[in-house]
């Protein structure tokens, strides 16, 4: 499910970064609920998206709000060093600085990201988000039954 009541839509695949990453088998994507992955786009965050997700990630009113009050005044786009603040505006927590930095370097350029740029990262992060919350889960469903017991928990 994705969260689309606060305005944020959590996409559950992403990609920003378009390097091999761990392939993961047919078993491991049916069991996760992920389609097989396009042997063409792969992902250092370890998860998929189509362009369909980037594009409602764009047309969420609060990216774009975000990302309208944090850009220059003369909208030539949302400079490098905001780009933490505006994801934890988002409400990402406990952003990992290197990952950020790291994609950062990814975008060409080194001036200020577009609006598709920075949707592009913030769904890569919301995917890279619910795969950690996924392993989590996975960690404490013990018997792997897709539920948490209060005894599991």
């Amino acid at each position: 499910a994705s969260c689309q009541e606060d305005g944020v839509l959590l996409p559950r695949r992403g990609s920003l970064i378009e390097r091999k990453a761990p392939a993961e088998s047919a078993d491991d994507c049916a069991k996760a609920g992920h389609e097989e992955p396009a042997e063409d786009k792969t992902s250092e965050l370890g998860t998929w998206m189509d362009e369909a997700k980037v594009t409602r990630v764009l047309d969420s009113r609060l990216l774009s709000s975000i990302f309208r009050s944090m850009q220059e005044k003369d909208g030539s786009g949302l400079p490098r060093d905001r780009v933490v603040r505006c994801l934890e505006i988002l409400g990402y927590k406990c952003l990992d600085s290197s990952l950020v930095e790291e994609c950062l370097q990814d975008i060409p350029g080194h001036g200020p990201l577009s609006l598709g740029e920075f949707a592009k990262l913030a769904a890569a992060f919301s995917s890279h988000q619910r795969a950690r919350f996924q392993e989590r889960f996975r960690e404490i469903d013990y018997r792997n039954t897709g539920y948490v017991s209060v005894r599991e928990f």
